[in-house]
């Protein structure tokens, strides 16, 4: 049981360490798109599929978890 709750945190920090990294990353290109794009339909899909972007990561780790 201890190896299963040690394999179990492992895995957990792994995750965790992804997480804060993809969202250091994601959350300056989100302010540079909004900071430095007009206001446009353009602007709003980058937007809405960075958001894509995050959701799709954020499944893949809770399905399949971090390499």
């Amino acid at each position: 049981m201890k190896l299963q709750h040690e394999a179990n945190a492992h895995i957990n920090r792994k995750q965790n360490v992804f997480k804060k990294e993809f969202h250091e990353l994601i959350h300056p290109l989100r302010t540079l798109l909004k900071d430095n794009l007009n206001n446009t339909i353009e602007l709003d899909n980058s937007l809405l599929h960075l958001l894509e972007v995050e959701l799709w990561a954020q499944r893949s780790v809770e399905i399949w978890g971090v390499k």
